[in-house]
């Protein structure tokens, strides 16, 4: 028992040495790869032998093998006169060698008449290596291109003399209803999540209150400062003001402000115009003269910013309308 297990210590021992040693040689080739100035290089070109017919979609494959540290970026093909490329090309592994990959890069040219078809360009783009970029050329050989054989007898009929069975002559009038109908049930759909949508939405003076309730928290795990939390808090009461209001208070200066609830007599009375004046001034002088501030003036604050937002809530103007109705 000893014996094997010493013999399979070995054994492990063994392939965990060759695994470290392959893969020191793995990076040393591959550096040795990316600093030398080997280039790809095309290996084989493929293109089918049989008729070429008009409108089938042949393939051609170029194959390239690629030292390490080289990778494909770009492969594009600008077709010949008589014929246009099929669709995109496709780029595949091929080969893996040590030191190289072998690179499948496949276009599909279509020719749309028949006689000779010029030569297609191909240019094939690599990024790496030691100058950093590559880019080879090279072309599809031209071809002959041939029409679609027509089976003896065959007639041909002219468009309008082919009878249609089973044609709708009101089939359009059914699509047009269809396309009214869901267009219809998209409207109403829109129409009630944009409804849910509103009718989700939190009240703007709820939203402020805990606007206020985290900087109060940011305040006091020390996240921000005192000075900051007063600034934000302006901002608070300002974009409040301005939803609950409609008016623009955003971008207005203190002065401004204060000047415009002074003329308008109906959004806010004299204790609210006092404690704003005195807040948004005191706020001033922490941002604008670098007042310092501490957290006392910000609970005070931030308790009167409570207070008027509560008293100039929608849910507290329709109790007090209640109240004044009673």
């Amino acid at each position: 028992m000893k014996r094997f297990f010493k013999l399979l210590l070995i054994i492990t021992i063994t392939l965990l040495f060759a695994g470290i040693l392959l893969f020191a040689a793995f990076i040393v080739e591959w550096e040795r790869c990316r600093k030398s100035d080997a280039k790809p290089e095309i290996t084989e070109i493929v293109f089918p032998q049989e008729k070429k017919t008009i409108a089938r979609k042949i393939p051609f494959t170029v194959r390239i093998k690629a030292p390490w540290g080289t990778k494909p970026v770009s492969a594009e093909m600008q077709p010949g006169a008589g014929a246009q490329e099929g669709k995109n090309p496709e780029i595949s592994h091929g080969k893996w060698f040590w030191g190289a990959y072998l690179w499948n890069f496949t276009f599909w040219i279509q020719p749309y008449r028949d006689g000779s078809i010029p030569a297609s360009q191909i240019q094939i783009s690599f990024e790496g290596g030691a100058d950093g970029k590559t880019v080879i050329k090279t072309e599809i050989p031209s071809f002959e291109s041939f029409s679609v054989p027509v089976s003896p007898g065959t007639e041909l009929a002219i468009a309008d003399e082919v009878p249609v069975e089973g044609k709708n002559p009101d089939r359009w009038f059914w699509f047009l209803i269809a396309g009214i109908i869901l267009l219809v049930l998209i409207l109403w759909f829109i129409f009630r999540k944009k409804v849910s949508t509103m009718s989700k939405a939190e009240p703007v003076w709820k939203t402020a209150l805990d606007a206020i309730s985290g900087l109060r928290d940011s305040l006091k795990h020390g996240i921000t400062t005192p000075e900051t939390a007063v600034i934000k808090l302006t901002d608070v009461v300002r974009n409040y003001l301005e939803t609950r209001f409609m008016f623009r208070a955003e971008h207005q200066t203190t002065p401004e402000f204060l000047e415009f609830l002074r003329k308008d007599q109906s959004l806010l009375d004299l204790e609210q115009r006092r404690f704003l004046r005195e807040f948004l001034s005191a706020a001033d002088m922490v941002k604008f003269a670098k007042l310092p501030a501490d957290e006392s003036l910000f609970e005070n604050a931030a308790g009167r910013a409570e207070m008027l937002i509560r008293n100039t809530s929608e849910e507290n103007s329709g109790k007090e309308k209640q109240n004044e109705n009673a």
